[in-house]
């Protein structure tokens, strides 16, 4: 059984963070409703500090049969923060 190291099918993006603390909550939210998520940032910008910037974009991978699902997850999330 692979671990979620180890992903044993297709990733792709389904959106991007500009932090790491934003990474963690959308993936928080995703793994709620049962998507498998996987956080790709830039090391280098992680070994050197940086929190703004484009070094601290932070790529939404998930499964491909699950992108779907997930891109709708965080456009709702998106839709309830614009109405809030």
């Amino acid at each position: 059984m692979r671990g979620l190291e180890e992903p044993s099918h297709k990733l792709v993006s389904v959106g991007l963070a500009y932090g790491q603390v934003q990474a963690e909550i959308m993936k928080g939210m995703l793994n709620a409703n049962e998507v498998d998520v996987w956080l790709s940032n830039d090391s280098a910008g992680l070994a050197i500090g940086f929190g703004i910037g484009p070094m601290a974009e932070v790529d939404i991978m998930v499964r491909a049969e699950q992108a779907e699902q997930a891109r709708w997850i965080l456009e709702q999330d998106a839709e309830a923060e614009a109405d809030a």
